[in-house]
């Protein structure tokens, strides 16, 4: 099986600003799913190796 170089990563979560939460909040919950999912990648590297 060819090595995995580059591993694209997408946020699909719908939101309507002001009714799920404020905008700030939402903004942060955001950052904070990419977040996790990079440090999840980086933590499971050594399996695809």
């Amino acid at each position: 099986m060819p090595k995995i170089n580059r591993i694209y990563l997408t946020s699909h979560r719908h939101t309507d600003l002001g009714y799920t939460d404020h905008q700030d909040t939402v903004f942060r919950q955001h950052v904070g799913f990419i977040d996790d999912a990079v440090e999840l990648g980086e933590a499971t590297a050594a399996m695809i190796r």
